[in-house]
């Protein structure tokens, strides 16, 4: 259940059969890979939505730039990362970046 986008978390708690959930495999993938990072699930429950809980850029990429070991990645390297996971775990679905924008962003971040 963690892992369930806020439209979809929304769409279930009011009751609506009918949910577009395109953005779903990117907020999947944001969580997983903060998880990752941070070593726990980035976000608080205050009833049916996810909350970020100081999830800003600032915090994600210090977060980033701790798991970096010296020399492994320059700082613009890092810093793209930071900002491809906060636009995967966007609260706004019109707004999340996609699975292959986020791809396209991983390619980006590797020259």
């Amino acid at each position: 259940m963690e892992h369930l986008s806020p439209e979809f978390l929304t769409a279930r708690q009011r009751g609506h059969g009918n949910v577009n959930v395109s953005g779903q495999p990117s907020w999947e993938l944001g969580c997983i890979m903060l998880e990752m990072i941070l070593g726990d699930f980035p976000f608080l429950f205050n009833g049916p939505i996810p909350v970020a809980d100081e999830l800003t850029r600032d915090y994600v990429w210090t977060a980033c730039h701790k798991c970096n070991p010296p020399g492994a990645l320059s700082d613009a390297v890092v810093h793209r990362i930071a900002d491809l996971l906060c636009s995967l775990v966007e609260v706004d679905p019109v707004n999340r970046c996609r699975i292959q924008g986020a791809v396209e962003a991983l390619r980006q971040c590797s020259l």
